[in-house]
């Protein structure tokens, strides 16, 4: 590499350069320029508007020079070889395609092309580039005369006098100006800040003008913005990513967004190509922002994009928070939106089917107590389990094919139907317990099916050996699943969910829970295994705490799918939704939306497959639940250096 000493770069030579560029933004370099190559350092004299300048690399003393000959003067930098256009070659050696032959003058050089589309022609002789092309950028060398080269070439006379010395005051070269000077910035603006104190961005308008000491590139700048012009953003704490087909001087950076969010932080890659603008306060759904990107001598860029509207759920929560709605409406309305979404306002209805119930189940159970009177007595058979003959389970059922008798006591859902027998199968688990498979009689095939899962996989008998106890029971050791065909609203996809009846515990902790799974949905063998392992494991959380987050309840029963069985992959279905795609990493964990939530599995299985690699640990998290600790404050308590593991697990360097 250029910058270790010692390490040869190239025979002794010395040759006239040729290039052009056509970037629209500043002239070819005039002709006579040259460059003197001694091992590792670098001469290379040019002019810009006339003016004479020779740069001198010196990787040993870590310093380039900038000589004015007729001032009789020079200035110090830290080293800048390794942006310089003949070090490119050295920085993309290991990843060069071998192209063929082809001669530049009178040498036979080898072709090879980079990862960005760059192609050089190396002389095996000097092991140097004669010609590099990349798109408008054109160099080349002529006139090549190798031979014994003086020292003294590669340092300033004695007699010039050193104007300023930016090693002495510890500052940081940005860019060469069209007049030849040197736009920097001092060492301690770039350092990374301390923890808990992150560096903010200087957020500049684009009307920025450009002056006499405007930077100049060796290259055609290109910048890329996402998202994309005319995209769409569902996220509402996206940061706006923006890449550079090369290196970038972060203060010759700016930008700025219109509407502003406003607590802008900027995170800059170790190779300055790519820039990721961080913001404090979230995106306004359902608006439109126009972003404006620009490097000061290269391209300004402006594009636009639009938030799609707040996640149902967040919008229901926001709403709740805000007055909008009290606490009666939203119970209904997330119960509602299980059973009949067609039924639910626009705003808090669902974008595309839920696929399980539990967790709208579990917050009007939770909260039941705290509900008018009226609007318990409406939700009430909804969360009964068909055993109770208020239930309105019970009550959902033909009679040789039509309906028997409405009841119209239950108006929240129509219709509901009279009551009929059961055909219930039942599996007694090894550890003493009794699963109860009850539904229509035309279910008779689906609760067989399950029987036989629930014996074929030991799901039951797994998970209790994993959570070390048993789901909580009415003094029965019993647990009843309810098949049925499909919910009876418009629009409902659910494949199950597990409830507890709200009034036989008061903090539901204490509560029977029961599972309903719907037939028409798990229509498969292994759909209906990953539903029952599913919701099995929220019965488990029950025993445990009904007070949980979304994410952590959900992202450990789609967990507990993979637990059971290797071959369903039914978790899979998530993956695609679980990762940011700009950034290239998994989003944060305390998701609150309709699909993210279920896509949280990722971290239990990180946790149990490599990191700390055990299946108890899943344990341990709730019972730190269990003890009162939310589910972040659980998760750290349980995983040791939780914020390298979850650093590795979003980075996917895990």
């Amino acid at each position: 590499m250029l910058s270790i000493p010692g390490c040869a770069l190239a025979a002794d030579f010395s040759a006239r350069i040729h290039h052009h560029r056509q970037t629209g933004e500043n002239p070819p370099p005039e002709e006579g320029d040259s460059i003197i190559v001694k091992g590792n350092w670098v001469r290379i004299v040019t002019s810009r508007r006339g003016k004479k300048i020779v740069r001198i690399h010196r990787p040993d003393l870590n310093v380039t020079f900038d000589v004015y000959p007729e001032e009789k003067s020079y200035k110090e930098f830290p080293y800048m070889g390794e942006e310089q256009w003949f070090a490119w070659y050295s920085r993309f050696k290991p990843m060069l395609k071998a192209a063929g032959h082809e001669k530049i003058g009178s040498e036979m050089c080898n072709k090879f092309i980079a990862p960005n589309s760059a192609i050089f022609w190396i002389s095996p002789r000097l092991d140097f580039p004669l010609r590099i092309t990349l798109g408008s950028f054109f160099i080349e060398l002529s006139d090549i005369k190798t031979g014994a080269i003086d020292d003294t070439l590669f340092a300033p006379p004695h007699e010039y006098r050193l104007t300023f010395s930016f090693l002495k005051n510890k500052a940081i070269p940005l860019a060469r100006t069209k007049t030849g000077a040197i736009v920097y910035e001092r060492q301690s603006s770039l350092q990374s800040p301390r923890p808990g104190k992150e560096k903010q961005a200087d957020v500049v308008p684009d009307t920025a003008l450009e002056s006499e000491d405007t930077p100049f590139y060796d290259f055609p700048l290109k910048m890329f913005v996402f998202p994309g012009n005319n995209g769409k953003v569902s996220k509402l704490n996206q940061p706006i990513v923006i890449r550079f087909n090369h290196p970038v001087q972060p203060s010759f950076f700016s930008f700025a967004v219109n509407p502003d969010p406003g607590g802008w932080r900027t995170v800059w890659g170790k190779n300055r190509q790519t820039v990721e603008l961080y913001h404090s306060k979230p995106f306004t759904s359902s608006e439109r922002y126009i972003v404006t990107a620009k490097v000061v001598g290269g391209p300004c860029q402006k594009v636009s994009f639009t938030t799609m509207a707040m996640s149902p759920y967040r919008q229901l929560e926001q709403d709740l928070a805000e007055s909008r709605i009290d606490i009666n409406q939203a119970a209904t309305y997330r119960l509602l939106r299980v059973m009949d979404p067609s039924r639910v306002p626009k705003r808090y209805r669902p974008c595309t089917p839920t696929k399980c119930g539990t967790s709208d189940f579990r917050r009007v159970a939770h909260e039941f107590n705290k509900l008018n009177r009226k609007t318990r007595n409406k939700l009430l058979p909804y969360l009964l389990p068909p055993t109770n003959p208020k239930s309105f389970w019970r009550r959902k059922s033909f009679k040789n094919g039509v309906i028997h008798k409405k009841h119209a006591a239950f108006k929240l859902v129509q219709p509901a139907y009279a009551d009929m027998p059961w055909y219930s199968a039942r599996y007694h688990t090894d550890t003493g317990f009794d699963i109860v498979i009850m539904g229509a009689p035309h279910e008779r095939k689906t609760i067989i099916q399950a029987r036989d899962l629930l014996q074929e996989k030991k799901i039951y008998e797994k998970l209790e050996r994993l959570m070390g106890r048993k789901t909580p029971d009415a003094g029965d050791h019993k647990l009843m699943i309810f098949i049925y065909d499909s919910f009876p609203g418009k629009d409902a996809g659910i494949y199950g969910a597990c409830n507890f009846d709200p009034t036989s515990a008061s903090d539901g902790k204490n509560a029977a829970p029961w599972i309903a799974i719907s037939s028409q949905m798990c229509c498969t063998k292994r759909l209906l295994g990953a539903t029952l392992a599913h919701e099995i494991f929220h019965a488990f959380q029950y025993a445990l705490t009904p007070d949980f987050e979304d994410w952590i309840g959900e992202g450990t029963a789609v967990w507990a799918e993979d637990y059971i069985s290797r071959d369903w992959n039914t978790e899979q279905e998530y993956t695609s939704d679980a990762f940011n795609v700009l950034l290239h990493e998994l989003t944060q964990l305390e998701a609150t939306g309709e699909n993210d939530i279920y896509e949280r599995y990722l971290f239990p299985i990180y946790l149990t497959k490599v990191s700390p690699g055990d299946s108890k640990i899943i344990r341990e998290i709730w019972e730190n639940m269990e003890a009162g600790k939310d589910a972040i404050e659980a998760v750290r308590a349980a995983v040791a250096n939780f914020d390298h593991v979850w650093k590795k697990i979003r980075s996917g360097r895990a």
